[in-house]
């Protein structure tokens, strides 16, 4: 397949992504695309279900910390992916399952039972962000 495709945006500003495409990177209808502007270029990525809500959990997190100054992360894989936690001490997991898969774990290190109700409340979020890029 040649690298450079042109194709012509229709009056509503849509592209059609062709078929070859779409086989090579597995882009299926329903399928997430992020768009990013690098310099004069136009970037466009599938987002898997993971990257769908690294955006989301950074404001989450972020947010969490400032309100109830709770260190929070993402992880999968064991690897930290967004965190308020620069030390990385052990935490309170809580599982993101997707399609009875294991996507990631919500983080708390500095957990109380005082907050399960918005912890368990924010695992709902990440799973329903999830079901809807589906």
């Amino acid at each position: 397949m040649n690298n450079t495709l042109i194709r012509k945006i229709d009056d509503l500003g849509r592209v059609v992504l062709p078929i070859d495409v779409r086989k090579k990177l597995n882009i299926n209808a329903g399928d997430s695309l992020s768009f990013e502007i690098y310099n004069d270029s136009l970037i466009i990525k599938k987002l898997t279900n993971l990257q769908s809500i690294i955006w989301l959990a950074e404001i989450i997190i972020k947010d969490l910390f400032e309100i109830y100054k709770l260190d929070c992360a993402l992880e999968s894989d064991n690897t930290i992916l967004v965190t308020t936690n620069k030390k990385n001490n052990n935490g309170e997991k809580f599982p993101i399952i997707f399609n009875n898969k294991l996507i990631g774990n919500f983080i708390v290190y500095n957990y109380q039972d005082k907050y399960a109700n918005i912890i368990n409340f924010i695992v709902l979020i990440f799973k329903k962000c999830l079901e809807e890029q589906e």
